[in-house]
């Protein structure tokens, strides 16, 4: 097998370059989508993903199984939100000003 010439060396070093550029620009995109993302919005998707599925899937459901879906979804906030101001007794207190 003949070795490599120079010039094909080179053209293999770009393509690789030029895939990683690639990779890290992709990459770089799909972090910035995300971080456009309202927090429902990337809470949503967690949840969905969290029980493999997308959004696609979701709008493709029968109503009555989407809307258990979106219950659960919603059953789910409303625990988060009680378990946060459980953590802190008094923290309707610090928002509102009143310390004591």
């Amino acid at each position: 097998q003949a070795p490599l010439s120079a010039a094909s060396s080179v053209t293999t070093k770009d393509a690789v370059k030029e895939k990683q550029q690639q990779a890290s620009a992709a990459a770089r995109q799909k972090f910035l989508d995300y971080m456009e993302k309202t927090p429902e919005e990337r809470y949503f998707e967690a949840f969905l993903t969290a029980r493999g599925l997308t959004k696609e899937e979701l709008d493709a459901m029968p109503p009555e199984d989407r809307e258990k879906i979106l219950k659960e979804i919603q059953e789910e906030i409303e625990r988060k939100i009680a378990e946060d101001t459980g953590a802190n007794p008094h923290a309707a207190d610090l928002l509102s000003g009143h310390y004591g």
